[in-house]
Order: C-alpha cells, then sequence, then structure tokens
C-alpha cells in the first residue's frame, strides 16, 4: 500500500472551491512537514496521532486527507467529531462533500440512492462516515468506528462537567478493529484540565528540525529566535516601523548566530525531519507545528502580528494560542496594594472627578449586589499613539434610578472645568437580580441602549472571549454581552494591575483604600487535578465589587464599535457609534 501522503498526491485534485488559492493536483512541498504526519496515519504500531498546530498550517486539510485514504484504501466506518453539531455539517457540507464530488476515487464510493448521503452521516460503500458534534455523549459513546478524527478539542464543551470528558468517550469502541486510529487535533488554549497540550504531551512530543545552511547546526524554529532591525522602533515617538520589520524580519541560527534571511525557509523545510523528544505512551505520536512553518505566513508579517497583539488590549493570549501553538499559562500571582499604589504614582497627575486629558468617550460599569449597586467609571482615548484608561470616578449607590443620575453627570477636563464629558454607554452585570421585576434586564430595556446586560462564564470554552447576542424579557428585546470570566479577570489582575502591560490604565492621586482593597481581594491560586494536571483557578479572599466592575468595563471596551452610544430601540444599541465623544 501506497504511503498517504505519496496516495494523496497521486490520486487527489483540489478544486478551486476547495482551495481557491491553490487547486489543482495535490502537492505536499509547500508543507513537507505533512507527509510524515500523513504517513503515520498507516504506520505500524500507531493508533493514536496528536497534532498541536498554528492556524494556517494545513491541519484541516490533513485530517480530510487522511479521512479519504482511510475509506479508499481500508474500508471501516469512520467518525469526524467537532465542538458542535451545525459545525460539523458545516464542513461536511462546505468542504468535505466538496472533496468527494471532485474526485473520482472517492465519488465512486458513493451510494447509488442520495438519500443515503446525509450531512451528518454517510453511507459509502467501503463505509459509514458520521459528523456528530462534542456535546451529544449519546452519539460518542454508541459508534463503534475504526477510525476518529476530533477536531478542534480545545473548544469542546463539558470538560469539567461528566465523569467521561468527550476525548474519553470518543476513543471508547474502537479497539476492536485491527487497524483502528484516533487522531486528535486543536490549536492550544489553556494547559490545564484534558485538552490538546495535555494529549500532546503524553505523546512522543515531535518537532519539526531545519537545518542552517552554513553551520548545519540543527533546530526547531522558535519565536524566540525571530529578529528584525532594532532602528524599527522609535523609542523618542513611542512608533514602530512595520514595512522595516516586515522588510528586515529574519532567524538567528542558534548555532553559529548568523541572521537567516526568510528567503532561505522553503529550503530548509524541504529537508526538514520530524525528531521525538519523548518516550511517550506505547502506539501514540504527537506532533508541535507553530507559525513559523506556515506557507501562508512571512516572519515579518508574524512580526508584526506579534507587536500589534503585544499592545492590544487582548494581549498576547491569541498570539501565543494561534500562532506559537502554545498554551496560554499566566502565572499564579497574588496582587498586592503597592502594585495599585504604583499605577497611582505612574499615572498622570489628576484627581477623582476629573479626566486627565480629552477622551473618546466615558462609560459606566454597574455590578449588581442584593441591596446596593456598585459602579465604575472610566475614560479613554489615544495619546502620543497609544490607548489609555483613566478611572475618573467608583462608589456604591442604591437604585436604578441613581444609577442613571451618575451614567447623566457630567465630568470635566483637568485644568478646564469648562469641557465637560459625560457616559455614553455601559455595562450590568445580570447575576441574580436580572429577571426579578425591577431587576437588570427591566433596567437595561428602559435605559433605551445605554446599557448592555452582561454574563461571564467560567469553565465552558468560549468561541470567542466576548461575544453579543439579543434576547428576550417580557416580549422585549435587549443585548446581553457574554464574556470569558477567567480571560477577563487575567487581564485586569495580571495583564493591567501586575504586568502593566497594553494599553495604558490610570489612576487619580486620591484613590481610597476601599478601591484599593478590593482590587486586591482576587488571587491567582493553583491546584491539583485528579489526573495530576496543574490547574490555575481565581479565588476571592474579600469584597471585590469594584474589581468586577473595572472587569466589565474591559468586557465593554472588547464592544467598543458596537457600543459606543445609543440610539436603538427595544434596548438595542445603535450599531453605528458617534465619531465625537459625548459633552
Amino acid at each position: 500500500m501506497d504511503s498517504v501522503s505519496k496516495w494523496a498526491e497521486q490520486n487527489i485534485w483540489f478544486s478551486e472551491r476547495y482551495s481557491p488559492s491553490k487547486p489543482g493536483k495535490v502537492s505536499l512541498d509547500s508543507m513537507p512537514y505533512l507527509r510524515d504526519v500523513l504517513d503515520s496515519a498507516t504506520a505500524p504500531g500507531v493508533h493514536e496521532l496528536t497534532l498541536c498546530f498554528a492556524v494556517q498550517c494545513g491541519k484541516s486539510t490533513a485530517l480530510q486527507l487522511m479521512l479519504a485514504h482511510r475509506l479508499t484504501n481500508r474500508a471501516t466506518p469512520c467518525m469526524v467529531v467537532l465542538p458542535s453539531l451545525k459545525l460539523a455539517r458545516s464542513i461536511s457540507a462546505d468542504r468535505w462533500m466538496e472533496l468527494v464530488q471532485s474526485n473520482a476515487c472517492l465519488s465512486r464510493l458513493c451510494p447509488d440512492n442520495d438519500d443515503e448521503m446525509k450531512l451528518d452521516e454517510q453511507r459509502f460503500r467501503s463505509g459509514t462516515v458520521w459528523w456528530v458534534g462534542a456535546g451529544s455523549e449519546s452519539n460518542l459513546s454508541s459508534r463503534s468506528v475504526g477510525m476518529s478524527i476530533a477536531d478542534e478539542i480545545d473548544k469542546f464543551p463539558d470538560w469539567n462537567t461528566k465523569e467521561a470528558a468527550p476525548l474519553q468517550l470518543i476513543g471508547a469502541r474502537m479497539e476492536s478493529f485491527p487497524h483502528w486510529l484516533y487522531v486528535q487535533a486543536s490549536t492550544p488554549t489553556v494547559d490545564s484540565g484534558i485538552n490538546i497540550w495535555t494529549e500532546f504531551l503524553r505523546g512522543d512530543q515531535r518537532y519539526y528540525m531545519i537545518t542552517c545552511n552554513q553551520c548545519h547546526h540543527q533546530f526547531n524554529l522558535e519565536w524566540e529566535g525571530v529578529r528584525w532591525a532594532p532602528d524599527a522602533y522609535d523609542s523618542e515617538n513611542n512608533l514602530w516601523d512595520f514595512d522595516k520589520i516586515r522588510a528586515t524580519a529574519h532567524y538567528e541560527c542558534p548555532g553559529c548566530r548568523r541572521q537567516i534571511p526568510f528567503s532561505e525557509r522553503n529550503e530548509m523545510m524541504r529537508h526538514g525531519k520530524w525528531k521525538p523528544t519523548a518516550q511517550g505512551e506505547l502506539g501514540r505520536r504527537s506532533y508541535h507545528l507553530n507559525a513559523l512553518y506556515s506557507p501562508h505566513k512571512t516572519w515579518g508579517e508574524l512580526a508584526v502580528m506579534f507587536i500589534q497583539d503585544k499592545e492590544s488590549i487582548r494581549g498576547l493570549h491569541h498570539f501565543v494560542n494561534s500562532y506559537l501553538a502554545k498554551p496560554w499559562t499566566p502565572n499564579a500571582a497574588t496582587i498586592k496594594p503597592t502594585l495599585v499604589e504604583d499605577i497611582i504614582k505612574a499615572s498622570p497627575e489628576y484627581l477623582l472627578g476629573e479626566i486627565p486629558l480629552p477622551p473618546d468617550g466615558l462609560f459606566m460599569s454597574i455590578d449588581v449586589q442584593q441591596s446596593e449597586l456598585w459602579y465604575v467609571i472610566r475614560a479613554h482615548g489615544m495619546h502620543a499613539n497609544r490607548p489609555w484608561s483613566a478611572l475618573v470616578d467608583y462608589g456604591q449607590i442604591i437604585g436604578w434610578d441613581l444609577a442613571l443620575e451618575k451614567f447623566a453627570h457630567k465630568y470635566p477636563l483637568r485644568g478646564q472645568p469648562e469641557d465637560v464629558y459625560q457616559c455614553r454607554g455601559g455595562l450590568v452585570d445580570s447575576g441574580y437580580a436580572a429577571r426579578r421585576t425591577g431587576g437588570v434586564y427591566e433596567f437595561v430595556i428602559k435605559s433605551n441602549g445605554k446599557f448592555w446586560a452582561s454574563k461571564g462564564r467560567a469553565g465552558v470554552p468560549m468561541r470567542k472571549v466576548a461575544q453579543r447576542q439579543i434576547i428576550e424579557h417580557l416580549g422585549r428585546k435587549l443585548i446581553l454581552a457574554q464574556y470569558d470570566d477567567n480571560v477577563f479577570k487575567e487581564r485586569l489582575y495580571i495583564n493591567k494591575i501586575k504586568e502593566r502591560a497594553g494599553a495604558d490604565w490610570w489612576l487619580p492621586r486620591n484613590v481610597g483604600r476601599d478601591y484599593i482593597s478590593q482590587l486586591t481581594n482576587e488571587r491567582l491560586t493553583e491546584r491539583r487535578m485528579k489526573f495530576g494536571q496543574r490547574e490555575l483557578v481565581w479565588e476571592r479572599v474579600g469584597a471585590n465589587h469594584l474589581g468586577d466592575c473595572e472587569k466589565l468595563i474591559l468586557v465593554l471596551l472588547e464592544h467598543l464599535p458596537e457600543q459606543q452610544a445609543n440610539s436603538g430601540q427595544d434596548g438595542t444599541a445603535a450599531e453605528e457609534a458617534p465619531t465625537a465623544p459625548r459633552r
């Protein structure tokens, strides 16, 4: 039997719809690292593959080529599992069936009856292929298959709510087949629980090694080796020359320290080899590949993305996961009062009730408690080409009427008392009081778009760290912003307070001890899970209402293009924001 890679290059064509950038006969020359990955699917004694890949590195294509080879060479029922049934059906229709219909080796296996070729169940002559969502426990545990592909496993739901995680359910009924194969693939998220990174560590941890053309030193491309011209950064004006970064980005050889230009990368990749770096479990291979190998990204483009992500409110989390293919692992942290005091000292000199610089806008957040409301008001803008955010007011109030009064209050610019600004949007925590009479939802509806409701989610993976949806309450529509609670706690307590990274985050000189106390009552602690994995969890050690308000401001800034101000109907905010701040 031909190897999977050789078979694919000899038998498979990509239509223009399937591969708009490179249609035609399959060639792996631009992604030579995929050859060994594909060939592992039929390697003797190999039953489990783990692909921890960056985006745009050919992961999804490799999975479909493995499936196509299995159907045409080893008659076996197969199952493809994705985070949701909706996504599974979408990929089945848009990608997989396009591949089937464009290639005779697959199309001739289709049954005569079209009714047997559904989006989620396809009865090929060589075996049935099921496309299922990870949330269906019955579908995962009842299928007896010889090949299972679990893609984007870090987005699978309910990791910690069931006795058996989805990955365990998928692999439970395969070993009765002599050539069974279980493939897991994803870009990583975190290094705790059961996910692609912990599964990668269970295998032999293979990295794609290339060789320097001069000193012949063998190494794996890592982000730490990427360099660009030092004068691409203007420290006086705090500006980056992105064109110069793209033009001068190179890799420093860890052997001879020479500057390897990007133009040499493809040649080195053609002669590269995968190297296992650990013993691994018997029959399990695991592969790691970052975007430095991607045929769709240059080193200069990645360098610019790195700088832009590093300076943004989103921070490096997305870049580390999606392009370096590594888990985001914040260190355990305790927020001390001195950290907050250092921010006060480093901020421009201004007092509560004042705005230090002309803002783009003011925003309000409200944390709802049983008998009172806590609020924070922040201004934000740009200064010297850097974003900034300044605390303007905070406190405790009773009742929704006072919340609207605070929202309408006008705050002066420091040194210019006649130049005043007021809030243009806000978020309200929709906790226990959301649905009761006079609760959050009714307040949001009556605010006529001034406020959105918000809801944090912890422990459940989200496709985006913050997303909005339209919901109904008492027959009226309103916007609910859902967000990943752990991500935004990390941004506030670690990025903003501990590391002071990204946008400038300012505090007034006379901020009270109550504020400082509430922003030091969350800490990130480490605990061990049942199977020995390390898990970092946020732990509250005192009242943290103002910390929750500051967290909601970061969520609101995530939606800034949508939630600048407020002229919608039925409690929904206007889609188009005004360009000038409200005065």
